[in-house]
């Protein structure tokens, strides 16, 4: 809930031992992993009672007292209470809805799939959360990816492939297909979330004018993909009626243009609020 990254780990199936065996991964990959929240699906309910009971295996054989310092905590939300995990449920159901609908009638090896949301994961963990810095010319935000990964560039699987082959073999076109289910599902995910962010918006009541310095995120379907465009609140300009509709933006090359409110989304973790505000 601080960083809002997310991570996707695909399953053969549903059976306790491979639901185990992500666990196993994701730890692996995530070793400062301590808590698990989830719903009580029956694999999860399952998979747990199994880590218990290994647990108590460990605790007799008295294997090296290292093994506990990597338990997992793992918390059941209330039964059918679909919406106890707020905000990553809904950031989840944004991925899944998306996936499905840039997938269509498409198949995948498992390894295709795997491959595929694999670099979902690395995009929607790209997307901008919160300002860096209050300074003018300073467009830049921090993301998920640079609390997972802060030895790394700003960069991830999904924009260092080679681009889309006019022509070639068949793995090549299989390779092509990957990219262009990307690409669709980039499209409809964004789209979804923007407008995830403005109903959260509505939902916090929070619908004064943005603020002077406030950094948004400018709509613009055209960008590549993992591309977002940032700008930086100058001026809101008040219309005749006094409603604030339009504003002045700026970016980081100083560059000045209007854009109206229904083109400009304030970061997922700043939401258009000064530091005034959130310090009381």
């Amino acid at each position: 809930m601080v960083t809002r990254a997310i991570w996707i780990e695909p399953l053969l199936n549903m059976t306790l031992s491979t639901t185990v065996n992500a666990l196993s991964r994701v730890q692996s990959i995530f070793p400062a992993l301590k808590t698990i929240y989830s719903d009580r699906g029956t694999n999860f309910i399952g998979a747990r009672r199994e880590i218990s009971e290994g647990k108590e295996l460990w605790n007799r054989e008295q294997i090296n007292d290292k093994l506990y310092e990597k338990n997992i905590e793992w918390q059941l939300g209330p039964a059918n209470c679909g919406h106890y995990g707020g905000m990553w449920e809904r950031m989840v159901a944004i991925v899944k809805d998306s996936l499905k609908a840039s997938m269509r009638n498409k198949s995948l090896t498992f390894d295709e799939f795997e491959t595929l949301v694999y670099a979902i994961a690395a995009a929607v963990n790209k997307r901008p959360i919160t300002a860096v810095s209050d300074d003018p010319l300073d467009c830049s935000a921090l993301s998920p990816s640079n609390f997972l990964y802060p030895y790394m560039n700003n960069t991830t699987g999904t924009n260092i492939y080679p681009p889309i082959p006019l022509s070639g073999a068949q793995t090549r076109e299989r390779w092509n297909e990957i990219q262009q289910i990307l690409d669709e599902w980039w499209r409809i995910w964004q789209s979804n979330y923007l407008l995830e962010q403005r109903k959260r918006k509505k939902w916090t009541k929070k619908t004064k004018p943005l603020e002077a310095g406030t950094i948004v995120i400018v709509v613009d379907p055209i960008l590549p993909r993992e591309r977002w465009r940032l700008s930086r609140v100058k001026e809101a300009v008040v219309s005749r009626d006094n409603v604030t509709r339009n504003y002045i933006l700026s970016d980081s090359f100083g560059n000045e243009f209007h854009r109206n409110i229904t083109g400009l989304v304030p970061l997922e973790l700043d939401d258009g609020i000064s530091k005034n505000e959130l310090s009381k």
